[in-house]
């Protein structure tokens, strides 16, 4: 998921590009900046159909004004994967990975949608790239709970169950690492 970090970072550039662009383009850019951060929120708090209906409010005005999509793009795939359109969050991913296929972030949605079709290979393969190429140590440690996940799912899918405990060890994630305690006590 997009850290905060991310979105202030964003908002700082958003800010500085306002004061070149001049006045109107800053009250139009920090509304954009505003949609985005309220749709991560719903996207946080599980609201992921408003997010939905927010980010393609968000997108015609983007598309409109002419503004960077990644952020919105991205923030759209990801509401897809929670929603469970995969199709659309492939399709989209496919996208941004098509522009730049080193994207950390597009990398660590395209392994998520893999997860959910089940090609393990495939979404470790990805998160690897996202490990790799992301320079925050929060989106660092995600991608490497995303990867040993993807690691441990492949050899349990291959009946190897000590392999994927291993893996599934290396997780940091409480969340995560509760989910597949739950997963593992329901066996």
């Amino acid at each position: 998921m997009v850290t905060r970090k991310i979105i202030a970072a964003l908002s700082t550039v958003l800010v500085v590009l306002s004061v070149i662009t001049g006045c109107g383009t800053h009250t139009a850019r920090t509304r954009y900046e505003n949609s985005i951060e309220m749709a991560y929120s719903q996207m946080q708090t599980g609201d992921f159909w408003e997010a939905a209906t927010r980010l393609e409010d968000i997108k015609k005005a983007v598309e409109e004004k002419g503004y960077d999509q990644v952020q919105l793009k991205c923030l759209l795939a990801e509401n897809y994967i929670n929603l469970g359109e995969i199709t659309k969050a492939y399709d989209l991913t496919s996208e941004l990975l098509q522009d730049n296929e080193r994207n950390p972030y597009a990398c660590e949605l395209m392994g998520k949608i893999f997860l959910r079709k089940g090609r393990f290979t495939d979404a470790e393969r990805h998160f690897t790239t996202a490990r790799r190429e992301y320079q925050n140590e929060e989106d660092v440690l995600r991608a490497k709970d995303m990867l040993a996940l993807s690691k441990g799912l492949a050899a349990y899918e291959g009946g190897n169950l000590y392999s994927a405990n291993q893996y599934w060890v290396e997780i940091q994630d409480p969340s995560l690492k509760y989910s597949l305690q739950i997963c593992k006590n329901k066996r």
